[in-house]
């Protein structure tokens, strides 16, 4: 066992001896970039007095150049954007694709099928389509009509029973 070992020893002694330590290279980087670091305090320190330069669009780094806009009166059409729809609008649009299937009694408690999904009064219903994701409440189940919310803006939809 001794004899298998001795050498091992020995090329490790070698392999030690004929490489040069890593310690020099990384205090030499590590030196460095301590200087200029050192270096910035200090320049930054003499600084400390002047006054504060005005901000510019140059010293800002979240500025970005636009183009300037021609003010000779521009030929293009105005392009004609519609306001987004009202809370009360975007509910009459969602309420008249929604399928009712029917008024459900569980546990003394009447849900409403709404879409294939039964909901309670006060239960609120998300329904994703081109306007967005949204979510209805339902306010009131009546004989025949139940009483949705979306937001502020209420409205009936009838269903047969």
């Amino acid at each position: 066992m001794k004899a298998r070992a001795l050498p091992l020893i020995c090329l490790l002694v070698i392999a030690t001896v004929a490489a040069p330590p890593a310690w020099a290279d990384i205090n030499t980087k590590l030196s460095m970039r301590q200087q200029a670091v050192r270096e910035k305090i200090s320049q930054l320190f003499a600084q400390r007095d002047d006054p504060i330069p005005e901000l510019t669009n140059q010293l800002n780094p979240f500025y970005r150049v636009i183009p300037e806009e021609k003010e000779d009166g521009d030929d293009e059409a105005a392009i004609f954007v519609p306001p987004p729809p009202t809370a009360e609008r975007t509910l009459q649009t969602i309420a008249v694709g929604l399928r009712i299937s029917g008024v459900v009694t569980f546990n003394k408690r009447e849900y409403i099928v709404i879409n294939e999904t039964p909901i309670p009064t006060g239960g609120v219903l998300l329904i994703e389509d081109e306007l967005g994701a949204n979510m209805i409440k339902v306010e009131e189940i009546r004989i025949g009509e139940v009483l949705l919310s979306l937001g502020s803006a209420l409205t009936r939809v009838k269903f047969d029973r």
